[in-house]
């Protein structure tokens, strides 16, 4: 949460790691439920925070106005500004949402709540033993493929196809981790082919995630913003993938040399030292014996 809060005030302000870290504190509640507890609790979420999504609600000419002079403002700013001016706007300038102050601390509590259902799927999945053994579990990700990916696609879709349909934007968020989770299968069947074996680089890219995720803000906040080259409002989607592929191609690359000389990247060994207190980054010797003397006591 304080790498996360840091991240989100001196390099961009779409930071997710904070909100993870918030998350964390509601795994301690699922870490030992029953696999049937934790499908519920993941349905059950995810139905409400679709609920709270649904609906639209028309926007005044004041708040258009007020939307698009803020965009403006933002655009001169992060485009030519200087790194503290950029800084200080993050911070203090007025979001157009219309809302009370107060409303977003309910948002920032609410934030993790949004995720929470795709960490419990992930729970469930694991207790279930989908990911042990790929090869036997085939079948499997390419019929939950199918489902996520065309149910996903078709709501994501349905904004653009039927542009005055009320619900098109609630239904596009909605099928978004929907998508996401036929991604993951999608992958998940690619990695059983051995055809398909260079996918294993993507694991040095995951082992350094949170650098990776650091260096990805660095990196493009430098070329976008006015203290680095200043190209932000000035590209378009097309050459937006195509910057986008090449960073994570030099990530990829770097991440899989990278390891072959350390085991783990500068943020991650920060925070394992942060977590166990010990300057290497690991659990304190008399913590392991204490553990273990503690589990041959409940054996025995």
């Amino acid at each position: 949460m304080v790498i996360g809060l840091l991240h989100s005030t001196f390099i961009w302000e779409g930071d997710i790691l904070f909100a993870y870290g918030m998350l964390g504190f509601v795994t301690l509640f699922f870490l030992n439920r029953k696999k049937r507890t934790l499908f519920i609790w993941a349905i059950v979420l995810f139905t409400l925070t679709s609920i709270l999504g649904l609906g639209e609600f028309e926007k005044s000419a004041k708040e258009i106005t007020s939307a698009e002079a803020y965009v403006q403002k933002e655009t001169t700013i992060y485009s030519s500004g200087g790194y503290w001016e950029t800084v200080d706007f993050r911070l203090n300038a007025d979001l157009p949402l219309g809302i009370p102050d107060y409303a977003y601390l309910f948002i920032l509590l609410l934030a993790p709540m949004m995720y929470c259902p795709m960490l419990l799927f992930g729970m469930y999945a694991a207790k279930s033993g989908w990911f042990t053994d790929p090869s036997q579990e085939r079948k499997r990700y390419i019929r939950f493929a199918v489902i996520f990916l065309v149910t996903g696609l078709i709501l994501k879709s349905i904004k653009f196809v039927f542009l005055d349909f009320a619900l098109g934007e609630s239904l596009y968020m909605i099928g978004a981790p929907l998508l996401a989770i036929g991604y993951i299968f999608l992958f998940s069947i690619l990695y059983t082919e051995k055809r398909w074996s260079f996918l294993l680089f993507f694991e040095k890219v995951g082992r350094l995630s949170m650098t990776n995720y650091l260096l990805q803000s660095i990196i493009c906040t430098s070329i976008f913003y006015g203290y680095g080259i200043g190209l932000f409002g000035k590209i378009g989607v097309f050459y937006g993938i195509i910057l986008a592929i090449g960073i994570y191609s030099l990530q990829f690359i770097a991440s899989y040399y990278y390891l072959r000389l350390w085991k783990m990247g500068p943020f991650e060994k920060l925070l394992r030292v942060f977590t166990y207190l010990t300057w290497k980054g690991r659990v304190k010797t008399t913590l392991k014996k204490k553990q273990h003397t503690g589990q041959k006591a409940v054996g025995s």
